[in-house]
C-alpha cells in the first residue's frame, strides 16, 4: 500500500481518478517560485481537478514531491504531496513540466538559489537569469493518474525513494491549501460536470477569484488539509457517462447528478429582535419532541465539515490522519 508522506485525512475512493488533462503552464510570477503540477482530488462524493500552480517553497533547498493516487486493498488512496530536500516517489505519474514520473527535471538548487531548466519552464515576460538548458522528453502516452490496479502505472519506489519515505518532510504551504480548498468550490472542476475533461486554464482563473474571497490562513500556523464538503446540487443535473481508462474499465460510484457547490460565505453579524415573554399558563405547555430526520440517500459516510454552518453527507472511507 502507498505510504503517506504527509499527515492529513486519509482520502480513499472506490473508483479510479480520471486521466490527467493536458495543462499549459502559466508564466512564472517571479524568480524563486517552483512549479507544482495539477492533480485530481476527492471530496467524498466526486473527483475534482486542482490545476497546477507556481509556489514559493517554505524555505530554500526544498523541492516538491507531488501527491498521487495508488490502488491498494480494493480502494484508491491518495498520498499527499510534501516539501523536502529531494523529490521522492510519486507513483511514476507523468504530470509533465519536469515531473515525468521520476524526480524533477524542471530545476535544481545551487546553494540558496534555484536554477530553472529553460526547456521546461514558462518565464513569460519575467527576467530570469539563473537558468540552464537540459532536454526533457515529452510524454505522449496515456495520461493515467494513478499507480497500480487495473490500467494503473506499474512502478514501485526504489531503495533510495523507499528510504526517503521516512525522511524529513514539510506540509504544503498555506497558499497551496487555499488553492486546493478554492478548487473544491468551483463547479467546473468536478468530474461529474466536466466528464473527466477539465479546462485547467479556465479553472485557474475561477479558483484564483474564489481563493481571494476566502479568509487568509493565519501567518505561522500549519494549514490542515481541507475536508471538502459536497457542494449543492445544480438545478438541472445531467447524467454522467462512464469514464474510460486505458485498460479494463472500472465502474464509477453511482452518482446520478453533478455535485453541489456553494460559493464561500461571508458571515455578517445579525441583531435579533427581542422575543416577548410567553403568557402564563395554568398548565405547563406540552413537551416538544423533535421529529426524526430522514436519513440521507446514498452510502453512509462520516461527517465531513468545511465550515460550521454546513452539514454535509457522511463518507465511508475518510478518517483524520496525524502528522508524523
Amino acid at each position: 500500500p502507498p505510504v503517506a508522506l504527509a499527515s492529513g485525512p486519509v482520502i480513499e475512493a472506490e473508483a479510479p481518478p480520471p486521466p490527467l488533462p493536458e495543462e499549459t503552464q502559466p508564466p512564472i510570477p517571479a524568480p524563486g517560485y517552483i512549479w507544482t503540477p495539477g492533480y485530481w482530488y476527492w471530496n467524498n462524493v466526486d473527483y475534482y481537478y486542482v490545476p497546477g500552480v507556481w509556489v514559493e517553497p517554505p524555505h530554500p533547498g526544498l523541492l516538491w514531491t507531488p501527491g498521487f493516487w495508488a490502488f491498494a486493498g480494493g480502494l484508491y488512496r491518495f498520498t499527499h504531496g510534501t516539501w523536502g530536500p529531494q523529490v521522492g516517489f510519486y507513483g511514476g505519474i507523468p504530470y509533465g513540466h519536469g515531473y515525468d514520473g521520476v524526480g524533477y527535471q524542471g530545476g535544481r538548487w545551487t546553494g540558496n538559489t534555484f536554477f530553472y531548466n529553460r526547456t521546461v519552464n514558462n518565464f513569460g515576460g519575467v527576467h530570469v537569469t539563473n537558468v540552464y538548458d537540459q532536454t526533457v522528453n515529452h510524454f505522449d502516452g496515456p495520461r493515467v493518474s494513478y499507480n497500480g490496479g487495473p490500467g494503473g502505472i506499474d512502478r514501485r519506489p526504489d531503495a533510495a525513494q523507499a528510504a526517503y519515505l521516512h525522511g524529513p518532510h514539510e506540509a504544503p504551504t498555506p497558499m497551496q491549501m487555499q488553492h486546493l480548498r478554492a478548487a473544491g468550490m468551483v463547479p467546473g472542476a468536478f468530474d461529474a460536470i466536466n466528464r473527466g475533461h477539465p479546462a485547467p486554464d479556465e479553472l485557474r482563473n475561477h479558483i484564483h477569484e474564489t481563493a481571494d474571497r476566502l479568509p487568509p490562513p493565519s501567518p505561522g500556523m500549519r494549514t490542515p488539509l481541507p475536508h471538502a464538503a459536497p457542494p449543492a446540487t445544480p438545478p438541472h443535473p445531467a447524467p454522467r457517462p462512464a469514464m474510460e481508462h486505458p485498460s479494463e474499465p472500472v465502474a464509477r460510484p453511482g452518482m446520478h447528478q453533478p455535485p453541489r457547490f456553494e460559493a464561500p460565505r461571508v458571515e455578517t453579524p445579525r441583531t435579533e429582535a427581542p422575543h416577548p415573554e410567553a403568557p402564563h399558563h395554568e398548565m405547563p405547555p406540552p413537551a416538544v419532541h423533535p421529529q426524526p430526520h430522514e436519513p440521507p440517500h446514498g452510502p453512509p459516510h462520516e461527517a465531513f465539515h468545511q465550515a460550521p454552518h454546513e452539514a454535509p453527507h457522511p463518507p465511508p472511507h475518510e478518517r483524520d490522519g496525524r502528522r508524523e
